[in-house]
């Protein structure tokens, strides 16, 4: 009877510990899942700052080109006409 009674409390710590073991490993799981979580999360900011700096330098090539745009504009209008005294010989 007595060593009945031990094996089955033997039994019932042998499960608690499985049930723990149990718990332990679904809380490294989920932390696992988080990791994973923020990862995906800065991969995307990642993604979105390369995007910005592509935008950003997108918009500076249309600057220079509408910088040399108006250079050009501004070299063909003022150095090849001459203008004076309101008088214009382009």
């Amino acid at each position: 009877m007595l060593l009945m009674l031990l094996l089955l409390l033997l039994l019932l710590l042998l499960l608690l510990l499985l049930l723990l073991l149990l718990l332990l490993l679904l809380l490294l799981l989920l932390l696992l899942l988080l990791l994973l979580l923020l990862l995906l999360v800065l991969l995307l900011l990642l993604l979105l700052l390369l995007l910005l700096l592509l935008l950003l330098l997108l918009l500076l090539l249309l600057l220079l080109l509408l910088l040399l745009l108006l250079n050009y504009y501004y070299y063909y209008y003022y150095n090849y006409c001459c203008c004076c005294y309101y008088y214009c010989c382009c």
